[in-house]
Formats: C-alpha cells, structure tokens, sequence
C-alpha cells in the first residue's frame, strides 16, 4: 500500500515502509491553467479544469501541466480527437474562442509553401 502525505510536516518512516519517488510540487488550477491526470490502475485519464490547488492521490499521476488555448478573430484551429475525427475551433465564435485541448487528442498543424520551391 502506496501512502501520500500532503503539506509541510516531518515523515518518519514505519518499519516495514520504503521511500519510493521523491518529493512533488502541487500544480496551481486556475482559469488559464489545466493538469492532465493518468489513473494509475485503471489507465484512465481526466483534465482537471476546477479553480484549486492539485496535489495527486497515490493512484494518479501529472502527465502534462496544458495552458488555455486562445484564438483571436481571424484564426482557427484543428484538433484531432483520439477516433480521428477532426473538430474545427474558430476565434470569431465567443463558445470556441479559448479551451483547453482533452485527453487523447493532438492539435493538427499544416504546412503551407509558395511555389515551386518546397522546403
């Protein structure tokens, strides 16, 4: 059985207890920031978006610290979810102007060229 202990205080190990990872910072949630979170037993990741102070349980672990995606008006975005599919978020409509990109899913780039010259 994996114990975690939150905050500052002094460990003293029992008998027939190890020290197994080292020491973790909690990540600050707020409206510009998210914590991408991977259960450990059952391999499930969630996004923790509510407004407060993450410190993972012995089951969890910080996969990636993601930041708000912001678009202004003229720009658009592609992300592609974890069957494929490809969903459009576009700046000028006010619900798809910030998010935070899901679980499983990648932001698609393209690359454009003029031209002959291709690079």
């Amino acid at each position: 059985k994996v114990r975690t202990e939150r905050g500052e205080k002094l460990v003293f190990l029992g008998p027939f207890e190890e020290y197994l990872g080292s020491k973790q910072t909690a990540v600050e949630v707020d409206e510009e920031t998210s914590v991408l979170v991977r259960n450990k037993r059952t391999g499930q990741q969630h996004l923790v978006t509510e407004k407060m102070l993450f410190i993972p349980t012995s089951d969890e672990e910080v996969m990636e610290v993601r930041q708000l995606t912001k678009l202004a008006d003229y720009e658009a975005c592609i992300v592609r979810d974890k069957n494929g599919k490809e969903i459009f978020y576009f700046g000028s409509n006010k619900d798809q102007r910030s998010f935070f990109l899901p679980p499983h899913s990648q932001m698609v780039y393209l690359l454009w060229s003029r031209g002959r010259r291709r690079e």
